[in-house]
């Protein structure tokens, strides 16, 4: 029978721990056992984080990386008024800015994350069709980006793999633009590869409705205003118009101002939106309903006394 021989000490430790210990490297398991041994440790790490490295026998550094990566693990939570624990996949995080990469996530050596690599053979692998994906051979701190997602988001392969896939397909390449997307996301509470792909092809759809919108106003390829993408959100997601119904606020926008105008027409599509008309045949048949004859649509009418107060209050 094998026992444990505790001696006149012993060292307590999370269960949860025993986990993450393969995605740990020597020196954090190190780190672990020093603190369950001596808890006192933990209160010093605080205090006098070199008196702390010291007596875990390691520098500061490796201290400080060993303290982000259990408490990303959600094996140690912070004194701080909120723990920095692993968040789980259907938790949302609470603030953006309560997280620092340089100060609360791992940041691994490349040896370490030699190390690390060699024992996790899904994440290397994960990390070698990413770089794939974008075209370029990962550096240590953009491995250490991957990492994050994985450890600290608790974001799955799949997952990241297809947000690369999508940012490269936007033209965004950059490892540090898609960190900042995958935050953005996961406070949004897009955490499952199901979510994402809606979310994506929202995006695919914005973005193709807002070409067809340039073009029916000649905005051409010049980058948008950010009245003007306020107003493109808004007549797509808040009102989920379609094209057909941008193109027929256009048509009355020519037709009463004989230029195109995104103000304009946005207090057209307002104008809809209020009336409670959501199909372009809801549309033309109130159109209908309030033209005094046949002939161009009367403004004076229907539209004109409501676009000219939104349009003050535009100008103002």
């Amino acid at each position: 029978m094998i026992t444990f021989k505790y001696g006149s000490q012993v060292s307590v430790l999370p269960a949860s721990a025993v986990g993450k210990l393969d995605r740990a490297t020597k020196k954090d398991i190190k780190v672990l056992f020093c603190l369950g041994a001596s808890p006192e440790l933990l209160s010093l790490c605080e205090a006098d984080a070199a008196a702390a490295a010291s007596a875990c026998a390691c520098t500061e550094a490796e201290l400080a990386a060993a303290l982000a990566f259990w408490r990303g693990a959600g094996v140690l939570e912070s004194s701080e008024e909120e723990p920095l624990t692993v968040p789980e996949k259907e938790e949302k995080h609470e603030k953006k800015t309560k997280l620092s990469r340089d100060d609360e996530l791992p940041q691994y050596t490349t040896d370490e994350l030699t190390e690390l690599l060699e024992k996790r053979k899904d994440t290397a692998q994960l990390i070698n069709e990413c770089q794939n994906v974008v075209g370029k051979i990962f550096n240590t701190h953009e491995v250490n980006i991957v990492l994050g997602l994985e450890d600290y988001l608790g974001l799955d392969g799949l997952f990241i793999l297809t947000l690369c896939d999508f940012c490269v397909s936007i033209g965004k390449k950059s490892l540090r633009y898609i960190e900042k997307k995958a935050f953005g996301l996961y406070d949004d509470g897009v955490t499952t590869i199901d979510a994402l792909s809606k979310h994506i092809e929202n995006a695919r759809k914005i973005a193709d409705l807002e070409w067809q919108i340039r073009n029916l106003f000649g905005m051409g390829d010049r980058e948008l205003t950010t009245k003007e993408k306020k107003f493109i959100d808004k007549w797509v997601n808040a009102f989920g118009y379609d094209m057909d119904i941008i193109k027929k606020a256009y048509e009355i926008t020519v037709d009463a101002i004989h230029e195109p105008s995104p103000a304009y027409a946005n207090a057209v599509l307002e104008r809809f939106n209020k009336e409670g008309l959501k199909t372009l045949a809801d549309i033309e048949a109130a159109i209908a309903e309030k033209l005094p004859g046949e002939g161009s649509f009367d403004t004076d009418d229907f539209f004109e006394a409501a676009l000219r107060r939104s349009m003050e209050k535009m100008k103002g």
